[in-house]
């Protein structure tokens, strides 16, 4: 028999012990240290993936989020660089600007044949946004995606993961202009779509339903994956109005356009999947004297997942984080050079 270690959380076992419900709760620490083993060279993360979903057909799956966060979370390792020795970023920070995070995703030469002209209209829009995420985290709840809930999740490290139908956005990952309050908050909302009716022509209407109610009129980049696709291509928009976000159509998976697939090639990238699950009766306790106890328990066990206080109070107080300015903020994320 093989034995296989993931490291997961036990929510529950099943009355007849049969099956265990797991989950990969938010852990930005952990998240560094896998920053660390996975520099360098010697780790292969779309290889990993592969094995572990090994068995699967080779197919981008009916939608394909898992492979577009691999895709962005290697490029965060990019833009933030290698590590020392020790597991820290040899330039002393944890964080990137939202313009070296795009350099890490595209290839720099087609990121600015597509720009062309729109470059110096996006670099006034974006300024000296910086963002730090060193992992996701897969929300239940619509009423997650407000600044509020956003920016808490930020100071996590954790980029987003939209609920189970959403729609127009599966991925959001923040940045700030400066603090921690709404009118520095931007964001970069994210749609994966592996469905051969989305070509290498962009689709407007598609990046208008990449709208979220409450993060409007705020410094915004639309990445949109069309991955089934054998045409490659990136085009990049500036929508009218507003002028306050940017459109990018990345059509297919190509090692000329997106930097992470240049280490290990176009080949491997085709297999991976996304997989879901419903979430409320994971953590819901019944029949029990302290049902809602170990309910809260549980949700305790996956900072930062929906809005209920459970999934916070460990760590983050309500009032915790209202106007939170990043200069006092005491550690290597200190977003001043």
């Amino acid at each position: 028999m093989q034995v296989r270690s993931h490291l997961r959380v036990v929510l529950r076992v099943v009355d007849n012990l049969e099956m265990m419900i797991t989950t990969t709760p938010s852990e930005p620490i952990l998240s560094e240290a896998a920053y660390w083993l996975m520099s360098g060279g010697r780790f292969k993360p779309a290889t990993a993936l592969k094995g572990i979903l090994g068995g699967l057909s080779v197919d981008p799956g009916d939608r394909g989020e898992l492979l577009a966060m691999l895709l962005l979370t290697i490029a965060r390792d990019i833009a933030v660089g290698s590590p020392d020795k020790y597991g820290v970023p040899q330039n002393g920070f944890r964080w990137c600007s939202v313009k070296t995070f795009l350099s890490g995703l595209f290839v720099e030469s087609a990121l600015t044949d597509a720009i062309g002209d729109k470059r110096s209209a996006m670099e006034k829009v974006l300024g000296d946004g910086k963002l730090y995420f060193n992992h996701f985290v897969k929300v239940h709840e619509f009423g997650m995606l407000n600044d509020k809930y956003i920016m808490r999740l930020m100071t996590r490290g954790a980029a987003i993961f939209c609920g189970n139908n959403q729609e127009g956005v599966d991925l959001i990952i923040p940045f700030t202009r400066g603090g921690l309050t709404r009118k520095d908050l931007g964001v970069i909302l994210v749609q994966v779509e592996n469905n051969r009716t989305y070509t290498a022509n962009p689709r407007p209407d598609e990046f208008d339903r990449m709208f979220v109610e409450g993060l409007s009129n705020i410094p915004t980049v639309r990445l949109f994956f069309a991955l089934a696709t054998n045409h490659n291509c990136l085009v990049v928009d500036t929508p009218s109005p507003p002028p306050h976000a940017f459109n990018f159509w990345i059509a297919g998976l190509s090692s000329n356009i997106l930097r992470p697939i240049q280490d290990e090639g176009e080949g491997l990238w085709e297999g991976l999947l996304d997989a879901s699950y419903g979430w409320e009766e994971v953590y819901a306790e019944h029949g029990e004297e302290d049902c809602e106890k170990m309910t809260n328990i549980r949700r305790s066990m996956y900072p930062g997942g929906a809005t209920d206080n459970a999934h916070w109070r460990s760590w983050c107080n309500e009032e915790d984080i209202e106007d939170v300015d990043v200069d006092v903020v005491d550690d290597d994320m200190d977003m001043e050079e």
